[in-house]
């Protein structure tokens, strides 16, 4: 099982704010958000004639996420999700989740992504949310299979409007690396085997890494650290510190330093058991903090941020 999950990369081209019919006649499938309120200008786009009248055998509903193919060479299909008034970043995100379930089913080549009447929705941009909920739906799990579950990835997405689809793809790639690390069993993610993973970590992105054994901990005054690390057989307990210094400094004094702190408790850090079993179940993801300073500092990292970040 890895320790690090493989660099994803996706082609991703850019369109028009709104789908063109040209866009709609290439593409497998097209991902669609729109506000509620908004429902009367489906009519205006390419095959909108079939939407409006799918939408209209439709009850009404609140979040309501509806598929329809077009009469395309290559049968497109639409996935439409409504976005209730006032809805926030986390509802918007909930529903591109929705709609990427859907279309997953189909596993389509080349995706369009799109959103109509959504210039005033606050939050997360509807098009960045559907990218992002793209992204997670598509990664990849740790698997101790020597064939892992294949995953479906769209050979090409098309992105309509302006979106910084780098920047979304740095942010998920963190997120990725979050998820993943803190999703790897105890007998894979132990302290030492993290301190390589980080330093893997520092070597791609050029990150000064420092390490602090249970000894250096002990010299300078961590008498709890220690206390905790003398619990553990393999004694190979410490403390890192990652720091990210960008390439290009104009504009970084600008910056305010970012300090990302997070608890990195493996299984086996030290200590002594003193819960059931059932109360241990979970006790691998003591470490998920650290995990997501981590990712945080790569998606920083990935997406040139032009100030000095420690974590």
């Amino acid at each position: 099982m890895k320790l690090l999950p493989a660099h994803r990369k996706y082609l991703i081209s850019h369109a028009s704010s709104a789908p063109s019919a040209a866009l709609i006649a290439r593409a497998d499938a097209l991902l669609l958000m729109l506000p509620a309120e908004c429902l009367a200008r489906l009519a205006q786009l390419p095959g909108g004639d079939v939407l409006r009248r799918e939408r209209e055998r439709l009850p009404r509903a609140a979040a309501s996420v509806w598929s329809v193919t077009l009469p395309t060479r290559r049968g497109t299909r639409v996935v439409t999700g409504e976005l209730p008034a006032g809805a926030d970043a986390f509802q918007q995100l909930t529903l591109a989740g929705r709609m990427v379930h859907e279309l997953a089913a189909v596993e389509p080549r080349v995706v369009a992504l799109a959103s109509v009447g959504a210039d005033g929705v606050r939050g997360v941009a509807p098009v960045a949310a559907l990218l992002t909920a793209l992204f997670a739906a598509t990664e990849a799990r740790p698997s101790q299979k020597s064939q892992p579950p294949r995953r479906w990835q769209p050979a090409e997405l098309v992105v309509c409007g302006r979106v910084d689809a780098a920047a979304a793809l740095a942010i998920e790639n963190g997120a990725h690396l979050a998820r993943w690390l803190t999703a790897l069993p105890p007998n894979v993610l132990y302290p030492g085997s993290y301190r390589r993973a980080l330093a893997a970590l520092a070597r791609r992105h050029r990150w000064q890494m420092r390490t602090f054994s249970e000894a250096a901990l002990r010299r300078l005054g961590a008498g709890a650290f220690a206390a905790v690390a003398r619990g553990s057989r393999n004694r190979d307990a410490a403390l890192v510190r990652l720091e990210y210094r960008p390439r290009q400094r104009r504009g970084a004094q600008a910056q305010r330093p970012v300090a990302l702190v997070g608890k990195g408790l493996c299984f086996d850090t030290g200590g002594h058991n003193l819960k059931g079993a059932k109360s241990m179940l979970d006790m691998h993801i003591d470490m998920a903090g650290s995990a997501v300073a981590v990712g945080t500092l790569e998606a920083l990292a990935a997406s040139g941020y032009p100030g000095p970040v420690d974590a």
